[in-house]
Formats: C-alpha cells, sequence, structure tokens
C-alpha cells in the first residue's frame, strides 16, 4: 500500500462541498463579465446586472461537475513525453510569476531580465524531478504589454517540457495558444496539450474581466484551465480553515460551470492557493503548516469531486535559500505528494511567492526527488521479506560477504533508493572536508553552472521559430511597443 496523507474524514468533505453549494446559491459570485452574466442567466442562474452578482443553483453546479474530465494528459511540444494528471500521479512545476530573482552573488534580491528567464528555463529543463516549465519570472526588460506571451515564446525556444503560464492582457491568451500550437509544430494541441493557463479568481467570491475571459478563450480552443483562487484565511476568507476551505471550493466551482457551459468536456484543474496571514505582519503566508493543512485538504476535495488537482507547494515565506527555505519546501512538497496533489507550483520560490531562486530550484528538485520516493513506498511479499537469504547468512552473519545478499541488494538498489546529486550531503566528514567543506546552496551554485554548461536544448525548425518571431511582432505592434532585443 502506497503511504497516503489526509486531513479531513469523508463526512468532513462532503459537509465543505455542500456548504460550497450554498455560498453559490445563496450569496453568489461577482462577475465583470457581460457575455458570461448572460450565458448563466440563460442556464438557470439568479443575475443581478447592477450588483454583477450571479448566484448558481445547485443542479447547474453538478451537471457541470459531470461533464469535467477527471484526467487530463500533457505533452511535450514533440507528442512523446506524457504526464497525466489524475488519480494520486504527482507532478513538480517552479513557482509563478515572481517579480523578482535571487541573486547569487549579492544574496539579495533584484527585478529579473530576460537572461535570467533563459538561465531558468534551461536549468528546469536539465532538472529531471521538475516536470513542467513555468513562467516562472516576469521579466522587466519587456514591455508590460508583452511579457506574457513573451515569457513563452523563451520557454518554448527552450525546452520542450509541457508548461504552466498565464496572461497579463486581453489579448494575450489568443497568443499564447498560437504560441504553442506553432511550437508544436503540426501537432494538434487540442488532442495533445503542451500547456495550460492559469485563470485565478479574486477572492472573496469575483471574477474580473480579464481572468474569466482567458478562461472563455481557453475552454474554446480545448486548452486546460487551472482555476486558482487565493483566499487568506482572516483576511479574504472567514477566520477559519473550514470557512476559508468552503469558500475557495465555490470560486473553483463558479469556473468550473462557467468553462462546462462555454464548452462541454472542457478540461478544468481544480486548483489551489488558499493561504493563511501572520496578523502580525500583514503577510500572507505560503510556507507555513496551516497552509500546506488547507492545500492537503483541497486535494481530498478535489478528489471527491473527481477533478485533477493543483496545488502552491514548495513556496517559502524565507527570504534566502536557508534552514527555513528548506523546512518549508520540505514539508510542502512531501505533503502534497502524499496527498496525491497532480501538479505542485512553487519549487524554487522564496519570499512569499515573489522571488525565484536558481540555487533553491536545484535544492527542491532533490526535495521533490525523496517525496516522490516516500510517495512510492514499497512492497511487502515473499520475494521482498527475503527469509531464504536471512537464513542462509544466519545470526551474526555479515550480508556484505553473501553473494546471494549481494546479488539480491544489486536487484533492487532503483527500487529501493532514491540517489540524490551531490549538493545533498552523505559522504564523511573527512571526505566533505576533502571537497571543500561547502554548505547546501555553495553546492547548488555550483551545480547551477554545472548544468548551464551541460545544457544542449531543443531545436525548434526555422518554420517553427519564424512563426513565433511574427506572433510576438504583430503583438507589439499591436500594442505600439518595440520587442526586446534579447533572444
Amino acid at each position: 500500500m502506497k503511504p497516503r496523507v489526509e486531513v479531513l474524514e469523508e463526512s468532513e468533505v462532503r459537509e465543505i462541498y455542500e456548504a460550497s453549494l450554498e455560498i453559490l446559491e445563496n450569496v453568489g459570485v461577482m462577475i465583470f463579465h457581460e457575455k458570461a452574466l448572460k450565458m448563466l442567466e440563460e442556464h438557470g442562474a439568479t443575475v443581478n446586472y447592477e450588483t454583477k452578482i450571479a448566484r448558481f443553483p445547485q443542479n447547474l453546479v453538478k451537471d457541470s461537475l459531470k461533464k469535467t474530465p477527471s484526467s487530463i494528459s500533457f505533452y511535450d511540444t514533440k507528442g512523446k513525453n506524457v504526464y497525466k494528471l489524475e488519480g494520486d500521479e504527482v507532478h513538480y512545476t517552479p513557482g509563478a510569476a515572481a517579480v523578482k530573482i535571487l541573486d547569487s552573488e549579492t544574496l539579495d534580491a533584484r527585478s529579473p531580465k530576460v537572461d535570467d528567464l533563459v538561465k531558468l528555463v534551461k536549468l528546469t529543463d536539465m532538472l529531471k524531478n521538475i516536470h513542467f516549465q513555468s513562467t516562472a519570472l516576469v521579466p522587466s526588460d519587456v514591455p508590460n504589454p508583452l511579457v506574457d506571451r513573451y515569457r513563452v515564446y523563451i520557454l518554448l525556444k527552450y525546452s520542450r517540457k509541457p508548461i504552466v503560464t498565464g496572461t497579463f492582457t486581453f489579448d494575450g491568451t489568443r497568443d499564447i495558444i498560437n504560441l504553442f500550437a506553432a511550437a508544436a509544430e503540426g501537432m494538434d494541441i487540442r488532442k495533445k496539450p503542451v500547456g495550460t493557463l492559469v485563470c485565478c479568481p479574486t477572492s472573496p467570491l469575483k471574477w474580473s474581466e480579464l481572468q474569466l475571459q482567458s478562461l472563455i478563450e481557453c475552454c474554446k480552443h480545448d486548452v486546460p484551465v487551472i482555476v486558482v483562487p487565493a483566499p487568506a484565511l482572516g483576511l479574504t476568507a472567514p477566520g477559519a480553515m473550514a470557512a476559508t476551505l468552503a469558500q475557495h471550493t465555490a470560486e473553483v466551482l463558479s469556473g468550473v460551470v462557467v468553462a462546462q457551459l462555454v464548452k462541454p468536456a472542457s478540461p478544468v484543474i481544480f486548483g489551489g492557493s488558499a493561504n493563511v496571514a501572520d496578523l502580525r505582519y500583514g503577510t500572507t503566508l505560503l510556507g507555513s503548516m496551516e497552509t500546506a493543512m488547507l492545500f492537503t485538504s483541497l486535494a481530498q476535495i478535489a478528489k471527491y469531486l473527481n477533478l485533477p488537482v493543483h496545488a502552491f507547494a514548495g513556496v517559502v515565506d524565507s527570504k534566502v535559500v536557508d534552514f527555513q527555505a528548506g523546512q518549508e519546501s520540505g514539508v510542502g512538497l512531501l505533503m502534497g505528494a502524499l496527498a496525491g496533489v497532480n501538479l505542485m507550483h512553487g519549487p524554487g520560490m522564496v519570499e512569499l511567492e515573489s522571488c525565484q531562486s536558481l540555487e533553491k530550484l536545484v535544492l527542491d528538485n532533490e526535495i521533490c526527488g525523496m517525496a516522490l520516493r516516500f510517495k512510492r513506498g514499497f512492497e511487502v511479499n515473499k520475494e521482498n521479506l527475503a527469509l531464504d537469504i536471512i537464513s542462509e547468512v544466519g545470526a551474526g552473519g555479515e550480508y556484505i560477504k553473501n553473494f546471494k545478499a549481494l546479488k539480491f541488494l544489486r536487484k533492487n538498489v532503483d527500487k529501493t533508493y532514491y540517489l540524490p546529486s551531490d549538493v545533498v550531503s552523505r559522504e564523511t566528514r573527512m571526505e566533505w572536508k576533502a571537497r571543500g567543506a561547502k554548505n547546501a546552496f555553495e553546492k547548488a551554485k555550483e551545480h547551477v553552472k554545472k548544468l548551464l554548461e551541460e545544457y544542449e536544448g531543443p531545436v525548434l525548425s526555422s518554420e517553427a521559430l519564424g512563426k513565433m518571431k511574427a506572433i510576438l511582432k504583430a503583438a507589439a505592434e499591436r500594442n505600439s511597443v518595440s520587442l526586446p532585443s534579447q533572444e
């Protein structure tokens, strides 16, 4: 049996879901999108066009859930590797949209540039436990009207891994979808999606026109969406975990309903970024144990509703890559794996979801590997009990000198061990000192340099690159800005 973690009893999951239905039916959701309001009204919702509030009948929500796929498969842009978001499958992707990067020389945060994003993408491409790419940095040297799609262009140019992204502009979603198609070089991305967009309602219970329009555009083109509310307990949600979970679930379900009205069977992922606040400082915490309890609970709710699940995990509140960062990442990434969160968004992030660190991404890659190993568990059967070997070696014997025991060990090494890179210290103190007595951050810094030097990367055809550049050029002309000179 594989290990797993659950916070809620099944009866509690059901009670929270039923509370979310009451919220949608009696309180409603504020929606700043006229077409969405009309569409909801046509399907039985009660709409007040003055307040922009739509109240969702429970049968509409339940019917929408029945239409939503329980499994979504993503592909690399060659269509070869498949990443399934279903059941208890677990995948990791770097944290999202950081406006700062931790400088490895000064150890201070600064504004990221395109070159920083390129390094991050190349590094992610080389890390085996980070399965998806993410538009994890917002380069300050790209004009604001272009930054959403330019980030996607960089990801597609330097990696074939599937992408988690989002948009900041009304025309950005369509351009991003076209970039996906161009990089896929003829592969049908409706049948084999290469990316997903995050669409975020605003807590409490509100959708902006931009975010809902992005969701609608994705559904029209069969691009999976992740609906990610971020209610903060006590600030933008009530001051109790159960109430915060009920509101969060209602916010996700409002997106599910709209998606299914746009196009039945639209792929929607139950996203999670519910968090708690430290009222002493007015900060919202993503590395706290309470936040881990929230996203673990949300995973249970999503599975009860038969939806793929996403969560922000591995994001830390520490400002540097230190003990606190490792502790918070370790707890979050392991808890998410044991809860069966299908897609965890956060490795590499520090400082309350605002800053990325290449060194932390390398270290988090090892935590992800260890978490996946723990999740895999181990088999108990006649062969693995090895009574014949125990009997042959006998009391007081030495397994290391027994041929059968060594053969058995060799056979089971790959199944038993997760062997991390040298950034994790497992040598003796004498060997550690002989290698320079370096701490984890220093070794991660060296590992970043090594991986970037070894990076070879995908080779897109000149035709694909030409199509992608044409999309960016057209967007620049529409917005009266210039394309960055970096590539």
